[in-house]
């Protein structure tokens, strides 16, 4: 499959489904692009990235208007429910459970399938079960925001992002073109178990931590009899930052933490251990102590930031 006109059939209209809706049909304004969504909230949202029809007919150039026309929709139709009719990729931007569970339905309607799932072994043993091995790309976008919805979705999500595929699904080769007009690199990983246990290190672990520190700053504010407001106030970049992931949607969460439950727990015994290292270190008094943790941690962090910056070209592998 090369960058041409297909037609997409999105399945989620949140954050990511819409996003994969705008940014393809920045690259192919013609592409017939039909999302489904469920909750009904979004799905007005995700319809009202349909353009009008009285924007189609109003006066003016025919050629000009109809290229007006096809840059500002997003989505030909939104609906509550599986269309009857057929499509050449179908997108899976739902939770790891409810994507496990409308696979079979959505390959009857889609060529290829692709998930962007942030856990991937339950979906690899689904699409086994379902002999889906050629058909079905398991792939996962590094891109993302705080907040959710289809309002918070942007058609440049993914210029300059890492889109992971896994190895050994031949399906992956057919879609990854159009990650890279989107604007992401491919990076391939090995197999689903290592995509995971990447995922708890990297994002899922991440992510609790953030909650934690959110947790721990109410908890502090309840034991010091202070006021929420007042200590609002005293909050800086560094408390921005750190907790930022705390204003993510739950319920999209609790599937993902629990999908990937053990290796993420692993993760947690690993950050437990590190802020009880650094406990120990501060309730001994010992700087020499506190002074190493704090420079291997720095120096761990200079190690990240010069592979992060070896990453491609911005959209190119």
């Amino acid at each position: 499959m090369g960058a041409k006109p297909v037609s997409l059939l999105v399945i989620g209209c949140g954050l990511i489904g819409a996003s994969i809706a705008m940014a393809w049909r920045k690259v192919e304004a013609n592409a017939r692009i039909v999302g489904v969504e469920t909750n009904p909230d979004h799905r007005a949202q995700a319809r009202s990235l349909i353009l009008p029809q009285n924007e189609l007919n109003s006066s003016g150039d025919g050629a000009q208007r109809a290229e007006t026309a096809a840059g500002q929709r997003v989505f030909d139709d939104v609906l509550d429910a599986l269309p009857e009719d057929t499509f050449d990729v179908g997108v899976l931007a739902v939770p790891v459970q409810a994507a496990c569970h409308l696979l079979a339905d959505v390959a009857d309607r889609a060529h290829w399938v692709f998930d962007v799932c942030s856990v991937k072994q339950p979906l690899i043993t689904r699409a086994t079960e379902l002999n889906l091995q050629e058909r079905f790309a398991p792939t996962h976008p590094m891109a993302g925001a705080a907040a959710g919805g289809p309002l918070a979705a942007r058609r440049d999500l993914f210029v300059g992002a890492s889109w992971l595929v896994i190895a050994g699904w031949p399906a992956c080769q057919r879609v990854e073109t159009m990650f890279r007009a989107m604007g992401a690199y491919v990076v391939e990983v090995a197999s689903a178990q290592e995509h995971d246990r990447a995922m708890a290190a990297v994002s899922h672990g991440v992510h609790v931590a953030s909650l934690a520190v959110m947790t721990a700053y109410a908890q502090a504010i309840t034991e010091s009899h202070a006021q929420s407001n007042v200590w609002g106030q005293l909050t800086g970049p560094g408390f921005r930052d750190v907790t930022r992931l705390a204003a993510s949607p739950s319920s999209f969460w609790v599937s993902t933490l629990l999908a990937n439950r053990e290796a993420v727990t692993a993760h947690i015994e690993r950050i437990r251990g590190a802020l009880g290292d650094f406990a120990q270190a501060l309730m001994q008094n010992d700087a020499e102590e506190v002074a190493r943790l704090l420079e291997t941690a720095r120096l761990h962090h200079e190690q990240w930031q010069t592979v992060h910056r070896m990453r491609p070209e911005q959209g190119r592998e």
